[in-house]
């Protein structure tokens, strides 16, 4: 996940997220940081029938200078026999209240989520 183009002048410094995945189609199994300082993740309060994993980062040691920063990685595994189609989604945080921050921590910076590579997913014709 990761910030793919920024109009607005403002450089992104924290960020806010949560994807929601159907656990009868895929398996969550691990995630990474980014370039935007200390991540931390937890389960959220499931959405059925999706599951909930809710990614943050924030207080880089050195502010980002970086426009369009890689915010995380995510991985999954698709479980035997899954639920098809699925999708993948990624959204704000539910309990925050801005998605993503400018690196003064003064500014919220626009978010438009593009999930089409990641919904109704199903194996090739």
């Amino acid at each position: 996940m990761g910030v793919e183009a920024n109009y607005s002048g403002l450089i992104p410094g924290s960020f806010y997220l949560q994807i929601l995945y159907d656990p009868n189609a895929v398996q969550y199994v691990s995630s990474g940081g980014g370039e935007l300082g200390v991540f931390f993740e937890a389960d959220g309060p499931d959405q059925p029938p999706y599951k909930v994993r809710r990614f943050l980062a924030f207080g880089p040691t050195r502010p980002n200078q970086n426009p369009t920063p890689l915010c995380f990685t995510a991985n999954f595994r698709v479980v035997a026999d899954p639920l098809l189609p699925h999708s993948i989604l990624v959204e704000k945080d539910g309990e925050n209240p801005q998605a993503m921050i400018s690196n003064d921590f003064r500014d919220d910076v626009p978010v438009t989520y593009d999930t089409r590579l990641t919904t109704d997913l199903a194996p090739a014709p």
